[in-house]
């Protein structure tokens, strides 16, 4: 099966309530999507995420709802820097737990 790098993430817009559609890379792990934002809560589409979690995703030609959540970045870091011995799973598995 081809796996594409990027999905496409629709939020609505939390001043005008109109649906805001982004192509951005992803990493699937677990059943779950994850996605980052370069330029952290400033991104439009994080910010409509703040206002309003549910969301619409288009990833390998499956379109699926969701809900979004924020991850704490100093939190997570916190953990995972308890352990620096830890492996890239083990911070995954941490972070999977909080979404």
């Amino acid at each position: 099966m081809n796996h594409s790098q990027f999905l496409y993430l629709t939020t609505k817009v939390w001043k005008t309530g109109r649906q805001h559609r982004i192509e951005i890379w992803y990493v699937d792990y677990n059943n779950k999507y994850y996605i980052m934002s370069e330029r952290l809560r400033r991104a439009h589409w994080v910010q409509n995420i703040i206002h309003n979690p549910n969301v619409l995703f288009t990833a390998n030609e499956k379109t699926l709802e969701g809900t979004a959540r924020l991850v704490d970045q100093e939190k997570d870091a916190h953990k995972w820097l308890k352990n620096p011995s830890a492996g890239k799973d083990d911070y995954i598995d941490e972070y999977r737990q909080r979404i």
